[in-house]
């Protein structure tokens, strides 16, 4: 049984580029899969798709198609790097510095930061931050948008 955890794909399929991103100063805001893995339990999938929306009632065939037959719950591995996007405090960072070994592996070292690394998130404020009912409900899928742009003006 394998006891480390692999490389973030990104990274590995593109070793040298990874190392030279990591390298070269540019802020950087890490989500690592184990800190934002959101996972679409029943309950919260029952108030999702209860919505009605055309955005949600999507969701719901997806998943439907995805779990067949069988009862399984859905993770959301991406969605929580988008909601970062919208809304830092759902996912907060800590300043750190890594580096990317030559598997592909993030590697912390010692060092003046050059990422924010989300270490954990919470899956309850991320659900009640998108399920909103203006967002699931409104005419245009892009509520959070509106928000942030609201905010930057």
């Amino acid at each position: 049984m394998k006891n480390t955890p692999d490389a973030e794909y990104n990274l590995a399929v593109d070793v040298p580029a990874a190392q030279k991103l990591f390298a070269s100063g540019v802020t950087l805001f890490v989500m690592p899969l184990d800190s934002t893995q959101i996972k679409l339990e029943e309950l919260r999938r029952s108030q999702v798709f209860a919505t009605g929306t055309s955005l949600t009632s999507a969701l719901a065939v997806l998943t439907q198609q995805w779990s067949g037959d069988t009862i399984r719950t859905p993770t959301l591995f991406d969605a929580m790097a988008v909601a970062y996007v919208l809304n830092p405090q759902l996912c907060p960072v800590t300043p750190m510095r890594l580096r990317i070994d030559d598997n592909g592996n993030t590697k912390p070292e010692a060092g003046s930061p050059n990422a924010g690394v989300c270490l954990h998130s919470d899956s309850d404020q991320f659900f009640d931050f998108f399920h909103a009912p203006y967002y699931w409900g409104c005419s245009s899928a892009i509520w959070p948008l509106n928000h942030i742009r609201g905010e930057l003006t």
